[in-house]
């Protein structure tokens, strides 16, 4: 039993989604909280062409059916921003909040900042063509150089000083880990990962195996 599970970057309505094992995942974590920190429906995928497994819609079943007995919120990425005009009218999906951002109290006592991490990207904010010139120049990879001065982790710590957080919990860059100052919960598309608080105030990221 875990205090709290956090998932992001799941991309259902893709093939890259590891929809068996998430869904085997679900089925047999036992937590308090499930946290789903964006992009778990991936609606960019679907505007293009239609995809979407057996397995897709049972973990949606699966979710509603835990938001029956435990605490579960869904925080919309940029995947599934479609989402996001429906926070002004308080939107829930059955018993599952549907929010932007949400703090989070951790056992230890710490203030934590949880969101996607999309607004967070300077990448997002660049017009492409813009990239692709400075990158004509650029000896190795611009976006990576970008990603070092002003990346999502560095901008997210500034945000937490500005607004008396302690620690922050993102998704988006599918990129697993854990500091003091910035947890990530990794993906289901590659890593499978889950970001877990346990009942004894630690924090650990698990990988769910084949």
């Amino acid at each position: 039993m875990y205090k709290s599970v956090f998932i992001s970057d799941v991309h259902l309505g893709t093939k890259s989604c590891k929809a068996k094992r998430l869904h085997d995942f679900l089925l047999n974590i036992e937590t308090e909280n499930l946290y789903l920190v964006g992009d778990i429906i991936d609606g960019w995928a679907l505007r293009r062409k239609h995809y979407w497994t057996k397995t897709q819609t049972e973990i949606i079943r699966r979710i509603l059916k835990m938001s029956e007995k435990i605490n579960v919120v869904y925080i919309a990425g940029n995947h599934d921003d479609f989402i996001r005009p429906f926070f002004k009218f308080d939107f829930q999906i059955g018993d599952i909040q549907i929010l932007d951002s949400v703090d989070y109290d951790a056992i230890d006592g710490r203030r934590i900042f949880v969101c996607h991490g999309d607004r967070f990207d300077v990448l997002m904010k660049i017009p492409r063509p813009v990239i692709n010139f400075f990158g004509h120049f650029c000896k190795g990879s611009f976006t990576d150089r970008v990603y070092k001065w002003m990346g999502q982790q560095k901008l997210i710590e500034k945000y937490l000083t500005l607004h008396g957080y302690d620690s922050s919990i993102s998704g988006h860059t599918h990129d697993p880990m854990i500091t003091p100052r910035y947890m990530n919960c990794g993906d289901w598309t590659e890593n499978c990962t889950a970001l877990v608080e346990t009942q004894d105030g630690n924090w650990e990221i698990i990988r769910h195996a084949n």
